[in-house]
């Protein structure tokens, strides 16, 4: 291999794969380490547990031989159901399948799927995963941004011809020891997603998906060093620890900084499960009105006959219900409960996608700008809350409505739809 200095990098094929994307998005120092450095952490037994489950499952699908009794074989076991994986030696299936996916500027995707499985009734992709917790595994909508989901789903798409596809994730777990050894299987799960080419979620998904991709490509391209790219304290105590903090040279500025996130994200947390306990309580509070209660409107003798009004619906409205007072309704990525005039409160803040810092080129909410995006967003909210004081606010729990909440709370009734 020639020196990285001896080389022009600016016509370099660059190789992107979902972890890395994944790395990047957790610290750019991280990933530099590991791949403009070429430094990596000593795997773990998990991680070459992991590798031996796999192997049992690949060689059940490919020629029906059934894991052995070990550990590793009774743990592969639990992800062998009816209809779940392909039946062994299925000719329109594929192990281990290694993809790639060109981009413009010398760019490649790059993928190494568990199962390929191109069915007509639905395609397929499948990736397993062993944990120790099944407490870890993704959630539907963590998967929908997943880099891994998207990059497989789209190697489904580009190379089969497929205008959905399903992402299967089989979590399976196994109880480790004090000794950090492999001693029982502790059950499996199953998370799966659709993802349609021609949805919008997808395709601004795969957008900012392609951000990262090309950040990731410039850097390759630009860096000599790891310490030329920067850092994010918020991730040094991740997963146990970075394995690349003895050689990173963070100051101690930025070392304090790093134990104050983390503090901040565990009050965070704390704040809103509070907050959940507290919308649940409402919700139940409001669920538990009698149906027949009605609004009372006050008895005033009108300067002019009141217009004719439309036939009211047969449900009537509890009194706590927001529609009956007359006042400003702002809904949340949601739609009104009755026929309202509404407003989105996205759409009000949607101006604010040019206030963002350069290079965000869509309201994305995750990844390095997602600080600045939420500060840009935070402010918008609590200037059009300040505006429209005692406003009535719906949410429906996306990520724009825990942005906006905080300022949402401050100065208007927030209403569980």
């Amino acid at each position: 291999m020639e020196p990285r200095n001896t080389v022009d990098r600016s016509v370099l094929k660059i190789y992107v794969s979902p972890s890395q994307v994944k790395t990047w998005r957790s610290c750019a120092r991280l990933w530099a380490f590991q791949k403009i450095e070429r430094k990596q952490s000593p795997q773990t037994e998990k991680q070459s547990f992991g590798e031996r489950v796999h192997k049992h499952l690949e060689d059940w699908v490919n020629t029906g031989a059934v894991p052995p009794d070990t550990i590793e074989g009774r743990v592969a076991k639990q992800g062998i159901v009816p209809g779940l994986l392909p039946k062994p030696k299925e000719e329109n299936a594929f192990c281990e399948q290694k993809f790639e996916i060109p981009l413009d500027n010398n760019v490649v995707l790059t993928g190494f799927a568990d199962v390929v499985w191109p069915r007509k009734a639905q395609p397929t992709i499948i990736d397993y995963k062993t944990t120790s917790d099944l407490k870890w595994a993704m959630t539907q909508e963590q998967m929908l941004t997943d880099p891994q989901v998207l990059i497989y789903s789209m190697h489904l798409f580009e190379n089969y011809g497929a205008k959905s596809a399903l992402a299967r994730w089989i979590y399976l777990a196994c109880r480790w020891n004090r000794e950090k050894q492999p001693v029982a299987p502790k059950g499996m799960s199953v998370r799966a997603v659709e993802q349609r080419r021609d949805s919008k979620e997808f395709q601004l998904a795969w957008e900012r998906l392609l951000v990262d991709v090309h950040d990731i490509a410039y850097a390759k391209r630009m860096l000599d060093n790891a310490h030329q790219a920067q850092p994010n304290p918020e991730s040094c105590g991740m997963y146990g620890g970075c394995s690349m903090k003895s050689i990173c040279k963070l100051n101690p500025g930025s070392r304090t900084a790093s134990l104050f996130a983390k503090v901040r994200r565990e009050k965070q947390g704390e704040d809103m499960s509070k907050l959940q306990e507290k919308l649940a309580a409402m919700k139940a509070a409001k669920k538990s009105k009698e149906p027949d209660e009605v609004v009372e409107a006050p008895k005033e003798a009108p300067a002019k006959p009141a217009p004719k009004k439309k036939k009211a619906s047969k449900k009537t409205k509890p009194v706590d219900d927001p529609v009956a007072q007359g006042e400003l309704h702002l809904y949340i990525d949601c739609q009104p409960v009755r026929g309202v005039e509404f407003q989105f409160l996205t759409e009000a803040l949607s101006a604010l996608k040019d206030e963002l810092a350069d290079g965000v080129d869509h309201w994305s909410l995750a990844g390095k700008h997602f600080n600045d995006a939420r500060m840009a967003l935070l402010a918008g909210a609590e200037e059009l809350f300040s505006t429209y004081q005692g406003a009535v606010v719906a949410f429906t729990g996306t990520p724009e409505a825990n942005i906006v909440l905080d300022a949402a709370l401050k100065y208007a009734k927030v209403v569980v739809r």
